[in-house]
């Protein structure tokens, strides 16, 4: 299992996708820049669970993309 969030630098966090994990669990500001730096693929992935519970009550538009590998 790989954390992405604040806190730990991105470096520890790639080297550990490099690695290859079953399961990653982020934040969704991380797992964006991991997106974005193409140290993270989605491709094979069959689950994804979002959780934004921290959030409530602040509701602010999201903009949706597909993100494509």
């Amino acid at each position: 299992m790989v954390v992405l969030s604040g806190g730990e630098p991105v470096c520890f966090q790639s080297t550990a996708l490099s690695r290859g994990a079953h399961i990653v669990v982020g934040t969704p500001g991380r797992v964006l820049d991991h997106l974005r730096r193409q140290n993270l693929a989605l491709a094979g992935v069959k689950t994804v669970v979002l959780d934004e519970a921290d959030r409530r009550g602040t509701t602010v538009p999201v903009e949706c993309r597909c993100i494509r590998s």
